[in-house]
């Protein structure tokens, strides 16, 4: 059933609506009396009842009619009161047009005593004509309120419907916007099905890493842990540098090394708050995060070097630089400051050990120490994202719904052993890939020159050319 607009609004008012409208159905005073007729008109009178449906149909307002439309569809009390309107109306009909023919009788007797052999006179004939005219309209009356009487007791009994109208309106709209809001909670959760369809789409064709519950901000696994592990086994296939361990071998320059460090830690921003891909919150918490962990992986190589050697170098300072760079780099937007302090620092210590210590153990060469600084630092980096990433310690959590973007934190130890999965399957992926080509490579070029042009250096058997003259 089609309702009007109306019905949409809120309850109080359609239920005024329902009132007025109720009101305004009632056809107006004059359609309920029947004019008396007089001796100049036709003795069938002039006067016509109407039926409330034709007197509704006549307004023409298609509101009115759906209105009462839906009142009698919905309560059959309401049908019942217009019914017996409609009765009561019909019954002063019928008693008027039954007071006709007496009233013909008594003109055409009245008008027989003016015929010939009845010598009445003008006067008596009008007096007569006085007398049946008020006999008609007291006659006319009683009946009229007799009628009048039945309809006022049926339309006692209409108010009383009408009322029931208006909660019966007032139910439908109430029965109306609880569908409504069934309907909204239905569209919204069909939404939300097809919206986790398009992400869970999306993510199937992310990262394996990814998929797996893995946080790395920047890179730390597919890049410093995958670069370390393949530059480990490069150094392991090519071997040892001619004199390595016999000979030895200071860095070329100390202020360029600095410059490089320096270089590196302004654009580290870049490479990790640029990670956020917008700049947000989370950009600036990348942001910070880089600075204070790089900041406190310098003052923890530097301390762990003075503990070592007594003293602490500016090489130190600029590889304690790069470990703190390299340790947030997968935490830098999944920590609060705190924690990435807390990395920073560890990042320091490790990195010194890795170094030092991991270097010899391993036995490889590894001349610029990639794997001691960003195979250690990025694996430490990785493990302590999934330590201080949940908010009990500062942290920002995870989406735990991209749909409704709800933001939870995983159990720590939980975390962790996803953060140490993505690791050993980093290594082990990184190793066995690099294996191959390196002996690929080894197969179609080689992997060293001659001993002669390692001595004599790259930059003039392999290049031509040296960087400094002599």
């Amino acid at each position: 059933m089609m309702f009007p607009q109306s019905f949409l609004k809120p309850a109080p008012l359609v239920a005024a609506l329902a009132l007025s409208a109720c009101s305004s159905l009632m056809p107006p005073d004059h359609v309920d009396m029947v004019a008396p007729p007089q001796w100049h008109a036709p003795l069938p009178h002039q006067g016509t009842v109407l039926s409330l449906t034709q007197w509704w149909q006549q307004q023409g307002d298609p509101l009115l009619v759906e209105l009462i439309t839906a009142a009698q569809a919905v309560s059959p009390t309401v049908a019942q009161a217009m019914a017996r309107v409609e009765a009561a109306r019909a019954q002063q009909a019928a008693a008027h047009s039954a007071l006709l023919p007496n009233v013909s009788a008594q003109v055409a007797g009245s008008r027989g005593v003016s015929q010939p052999g009845l010598a009445l006179t003008t006067l008596q004939q009008a007096g007569l004509q006085a007398q049946w005219e008020i006999d008609l309209v007291g006659a006319n009356r009683a009946v009229s309120r007799a009628a009048q009487a039945n309809v006022a007791g049926s339309q006692a009994q209409w108010h009383d419907a009408r009322v029931s109208v208006a909660a019966e309106v007032a139910n439908l709209y109430y029965g109306l916007s609880t569908c409504t809001r069934q309907l909204a909670l239905a569209q919204r959760d069909a939404a939300s099905r097809q919206e986790t369809a398009r992400l869970t789409e999306i993510n199937a064709k992310a990262g394996f890493l990814w998929n797996m519950g893995a946080l790395d901000f920047a890179g730390g696994t597919v890049v410093h842990i995958n670069a370390a592990v393949a530059g480990l086994v490069g150094a392991f296939m090519i071997g040892k540098r001619v004199g390595y361990g016999r000979e030895a071998m200071a860095p070329h320059s100390l202020p360029l090394t600095m410059v490089g460090a320096s270089l590196l830690w302004v654009g580290w921003f870049g490479f990790n708050a640029g990670s956020a891909l917008e700049a947000g919150n989370s950009a600036v918490l990348a942001f910070m995060n880089t600075f204070t962990a790089t900041a406190a992986a310098v003052l923890a190589w530097c301390l762990g070097e003075a503990l070592m050697r007594g003293k602490a170098s500016m090489l130190g300072a600029a590889s304690g630089a790069v470990a703190g760079l390299v340790a947030i780099t997968p935490a830098a937007g999944n920590v609060g400051l705190m924690g990435a302090i807390v990395i920073g620092f560890i990042a320091g210590f490790a990195c010194l050990w890795g170094v030092h210590s991991l270097k010899k153990l391993l036995g490889a060469d590894d001349s610029l120490d990639v794997f001691g600084v960003h195979g250690v630092g990025g694996i430490v980096g990785a493990l302590l994202t999934g330590v201080f990433n949940t908010q009990d310690l500062g942290g920002p959590g995870l989406v735990t719904d991209w749909v409704t973007a709800t933001v939870g934190s995983n159990g720590i130890g939980a975390q962790v052993w996803v953060q140490a999965k993505a690791v050993g399957l980093t290594v082990i992926w990184s190793a066995v890939v690099a294996a191959v080509s390196f002996k690929i490579v080894d197969l179609v070029i080689g992997l060293r020159v001659t001993e002669e042009e390692e001595r004599e250096g790259l930059d003039i058997s392999s290049h031509g050319e040296t960087a400094f003259s002599k």
